[in-house]
């Protein structure tokens, strides 16, 4: 037989309702097999309930306390992304300072070629101006003047595109070059303050002796006076 887990018994034979704290006659109300029907049984079950639904919402909202005491969680992740950076940073570096280098000394032997071409131009043009000047005295004839001047002019032609060619892939190279080289540059080894003096000295005579053209002048002398502010601040 069912018992409502509320009724006690007594020593002297009586019956006590431990959720009214009232005697009661088992017998007569519903304490035994129908004790569900109970309406003081049934407050007792609805308070258990909001009871439990409260202690859930307490343990619910625990939670989300917790997962906000954590608002750091992607330090880490930021953090490796960093060291992928100074990783790539480092083979970028090494990779762009060996590129420049490279092309440093191979322009060197192109602008060596520049030179020697723009020698020889204005060695055809004095022979130009020569032919001219004979025309002009009467020391040539006509047929032999104009053949010297078409033979002239047609090799001036060809040495001026291919002149013109190897200063348009020198200034290219140096245009694509010089991201990477202004990124890197403080990563060069830059000579004692005394050096680049000189090397400005020696800069100077080049130019002034027609060896280095007047672009190319100006471009290393930026570079060096730079290269000086740089060291001394």
């Amino acid at each position: 037989m069912s018992v409502c887990p509320y009724l006690r018994s007594r020593t002297d034979g009586s019956y006590e309702c431990l959720k009214t704290g009232s005697d009661v006659n088992p017998f007569i109300a519903p304490c035994l097999a129908t004790y569900s029907e109970c309406p003081y049984f049934k407050l007792e079950i609805v308070e258990e309930r909001k009871e439990e639904e409260v202690k859930e919402e307490v343990e619910e909202k625990e939670e989300v306390v917790v997962k906000e005491e954590k608002p750091y969680t992607r330090v880490e992740e930021i953090e490796n992304w960093i060291s992928s950076l100074d990783n790539m940073w480092r083979r970028y570096e090494k990779e762009a300072i060996k590129v420049i280098e490279e092309w440093h000394k191979y322009r060197q032997e192109l602008l060596r070629k520049l030179s020697s071409m723009n020698r020889v131009i204005k060695d055809y043009e004095t022979e130009l101006n020569e032919v001219e000047a004979r025309r002009e005295l009467g020391m040539i004839d006509g047929d032999i003047y104009e053949r010297l001047i078409d033979d002239l002019n047609r090799t001036l032609e060809e040495l001026r595109k291919d002149r013109d060619e190897l200063d348009n892939i020198i200034r290219r190279i140096d245009t694509m070059l010089e991201p990477h080289y202004r990124r890197v540059r403080p990563s060069f080894a830059r000579p004692s303050p005394s050096k680049i003096k000189l090397g400005l000295l020696k800069l100077e005579e080049l130019y002034k002796a027609g060896k280095i053209e007047k672009e190319v002048y100006e471009k290393l002398k930026k570079e060096l006076e730079e290269d000086y502010a740089i060291i001394m601040g």
